[in-house]
């Protein structure tokens, strides 16, 4: 995962994509929510035991989500053959939804 990052983050508009979830309008109370910068825990996830300062808010802070999908690759017949495969993904929630679930953005963990 590390030289991933360090290969996306040497794009400098990679960089600038992830601070938009610093200056976005997040959250309003007559809104219903589209995302995940407009929940709660995004919002005021304390940066440190004390509650000094928001984590999401903070450059360099990155928060990833762990994906996982198995499915059968003969199909999904109840008898047969069955072998399963799937992925291990993170995505980072700091990208604007529009660009998140680029392929580009996507770290494969495992298959």
């Amino acid at each position: 995962m590390e030289s991933w990052l360090q290969a996306r983050l040497s794009d400098s508009q990679f960089e600038t994509l992830l601070d938009s979830s610093l200056t976005a309008e997040h959250g309003r109370p007559d809104q219903p929510m589209a995302d995940i910068w407009d929940g709660t825990v995004w919002n005021e996830f304390p940066e440190t035991e004390d509650g000094g300062g928001i984590f999401t808010k903070t450059s360099g802070n990155l928060v990833f989500s762990l994906y996982l999908d198995w499915f059968n690759a003969e199909g999904t017949s109840s008898r047969g053959s069955h072998n399963s495969i799937g992925s291990i993904t993170l995505i980072c929630l700091n990208l604007p939804p529009a660009k998140r679930y680029k392929i580009e953005n996507i770290f494969v963990f495992g298959v």
